[in-house]
Order: C-alpha cells, then structure tokens, then sequence
C-alpha cells in the first residue's frame, strides 16, 4: 500500500482523485495513459512504439525504473521464434509448456517436486492436511524460485545444462527430500543462485481444458 501511495505513476491509477488513497472495492479503474498508448499504436502502427512519436517516452519510463535499454535497443529489436517446448509427464497428464527465459523449467520442477506426494483430495481433506499439503507446496515454490535464479537467455547463455537438471524426476526427488514437513526451511540454497537479486516480477499460467474452458492467472505477489 505504500509502495502505491509514494509512486505517482502507481497512485496515477490506484488511488482516488486526490491522490491520498486507494480505490476501493467497486471503484472504477482507469489507465488512461495505456488507453492513449494503446489508440496511438493503433493509429500509427507499431513503429510508434520502436521508432516514432511513443518511443522517447517509453525510454524515460524505462530509465526512471532504472533499466538502461537505448533508443537503438528498441529500434533493432525483432522477435524471436521459438518452435519448441518443454515436455514432461505427471500422472496421466502431458505437459508443454514454454522453455527458458520463460517459466516451463520451474514449472516443471514445482510439479516434479509435488507428484511424489501423491496429491488427491484427501489432502485437503481435513484442516490437518490441508496445512501440510499447502506447506509442501509453498515449499516447492520456495525451493523452485531459487533455481529460477539460474535461467538465463539461451541467446547469450548456455542453459541447457539447467533446464534439463530442472526437469528431470531425480533432481526433483533430490529438492523433495530436503522438504521437511514440521517446519519451514532457513536455506534453500540460494549460496547456488549466483547472488540473483529479490525478484519482484511478474507470473502467468494458463490452464486449457478438453472442454474448451480456460483459466489465466496472473500474480505478482512479490510486489
């Protein structure tokens, strides 16, 4: 809450008129510089937004933030296609999910780690287990987000050494093993990490089912 109310660009959106509080429940919320941004790139095409009238704006945000992308950054960029996916099995479920940058190795891992207990719906059958159940999961969250720390671009760095180590079975039996079911853990080997920084971005899932339904969840809860 705080973060918001001392951000003017943060406040610019969720706060009320006077900028001194949050919106509320049933309050209207309203990006009007993405509503803008938006009507411009579909008026002038996505050069406005490389190499044309958004460009300099964009790269001011971006300094503010404290990234340092270029002008020539943004004018030379081009996207990269990427045909394959992760693949890997729990239970009698296939998975394909996106590889590094992206979240298909951890992932992987987190359910890895999760299907060696054997997850049903006695497992959240009774308060009791439920605790547990849900304190193992954390605990895979926990141990998963440390390995993320690994990945890199595979355009500039060899990851496929990780990525395979983080969707293989045993390694995830080796993380399972040290998930201690009384209490939470004070090491979770962020010594492995290359001293990678807190990360308060963001993370997305989407889950299709045979029906044609469909969930998307996005969180930033580190933030």
């Amino acid at each position: 809450m705080a973060y918001i109310l001392t951000t003017d660009d943060q406040c610019e959106v969720f706060c009320g008129s006077h900028n001194k509080t949050l919106l509320k429940e049933k309050d209207t919320i309203r990006f009007l510089k993405l509503a803008d941004t938006y009507e411009k790139i579909a008026e002038e095409g996505p050069d406005a937004f490389y190499d044309g009238s958004l460009t300099q704006d964009i790269l001011d945000d971006i300094k503010a933030a404290g990234g340092i992308v270029t002008r020539e950054d943004l004018k030379n960029y081009e996207p990269v296609l990427n045909e394959s996916a992760i693949n890997f099995t729990v239970g009698n479920y296939t998975f394909h999910a996106p590889d590094a940058p992206f979240g298909g190795p951890v992932l992987a891992l987190i359910l890895n780690i999760l299907k060696g207990y054997n997850i049903s719906s006695s497992s959240v059958s009774t308060t009791e287990n439920k605790t547990l159940t849900y304190h193992r999961m954390i605990e895979a969250f926990r141990f998963a987000n440390v390995q993320k720390g690994k990945l890199g671009d595979p355009l500039y760095e060899n990851v496929a050494g990780i990525v395979k180590n983080m969707t293989s079975e045993s390694f995830a039996d080796k993380i399972r093993s040290k998930i201690n079911d009384s209490f939470k853990q004070k090491d979770y080997g962020q010594e492995d990490s290359d001293g990678v920084p807190d990360d308060h971005g963001t993370s997305h899932l989407s889950v299709l089912a045979e029906d044609g339904s469909a969930v998307a969840v996005t969180s930033s809860i580190n933030n």
